[in-house]
């Protein structure tokens, strides 16, 4: 992941940050050994789940704003 200079994010921010972009960008990627990094940064299994939720219910939105957009510009 790639952030503009002068950004430092500690290690768990740093673990949350890299699991989202990979879930966005590649969810079919995702391994144990991804949960196993996020629980090394210090994140429980509540929270692993609740990331997972936020990840997935925004890339839903996303994709449904996109098709609306889309079809407006059709009207």
């Amino acid at each position: 992941i790639h952030f503009p200079a002068g950004h430092i994010f500690n290690q768990r921010e740093a673990a949350i940050l890299h699991h989202t972009d990979l879930m966005t960008a590649e969810p079919g990627a995702a391994r144990q050994s991804h949960i196993a990094a996020l629980q090394s940064a210090g994140l429980n299994t509540p929270e692993i789940v609740t990331l997972a939720q936020w990840v997935a219910f925004l890339s839903f939105q996303v994709r449904l704003l996109a098709v609306v957009k889309h079809s407006v510009a059709i009207l």
